[in-house]
């Protein structure tokens, strides 16, 4: 698959660990995990991993992988 992204935007790749729970349906979780991204959206990328596997590591069973990759604004550095 191929598509377009907008300068600034965010691709996070992650393991299940990220979004599984035994007592929460997978797409609450999903839902979870992308309201939680949007808020925290704003952080430079290690913060913004760091912050998403912290807060659902407590209880989490599984082992958690996150991955981020965010293309420069135009002109602008990374973050």
């Amino acid at each position: 698959h191929r598509t377009h992204l907008a300068p600034g935007a965010t691709v996070l790749l992650y393991t299940d660990g990220l979004v599984e729970r035994r007592s929460v349906a997978l797409l609450d979780g999903l839902t979870a995990l992308r309201e939680q991204v949007a808020r925290l959206a704003h952080l430079p990328l290690e913060d913004l991993c760091d912050a998403l596997v912290a807060s659902r590591a407590a209880d989490q069973e599984d082992d958690i992988a996150v991955l981020a990759l965010r293309l420069p604004h135009d002109g602008a550095p990374p973050t």
